[in-house]
């Protein structure tokens, strides 16, 4: 078997060039990942939109009292502060209720 001559020169010369081309590739597929992430992201999100769109859809009339079905097809998250209430709707919109304190 013949040895193969290799010039040690354009080994380390082309080295540079090749760590380049890794960094990249793993970058590039850190880039594809998270281009993946938010895509599944934004179609459940799409798809929480339909679902509420859909039974709000299938209401009639106008809400007169409370209705438990539809707090529960609306609201995700009610969270209590000192001050005022944070609303987390499905649809992943969040208002925030002050309350106001009388003496």
């Amino acid at each position: 078997m013949d040895k193969m001559n290799i010039d040690s020169n354009s080994i380390y010369s082309t080295l540079p060039f090749i760590v380049y081309n890794v960094l990249r590739v793993y970058l590039l597929k850190e880039q594809r990942d998270k281009i993946h992430s938010e895509r599944l992201n934004n179609q459940n999100a799409m798809n929480k939109l339909v679902e509420v769109r859909s039974f709000l859809d299938d209401q009639t009339g106008e809400i007169e009292e409370y209705n438990d079905q539809l707090v529960r097809n609306l609201v995700e998250r009610i969270t209590m502060f000192d001050d005022h209430l944070g609303v987390k709707f499905r649809t992943g919109a969040e208002i925030e209720i002050y309350t106001t304190q009388t003496s």
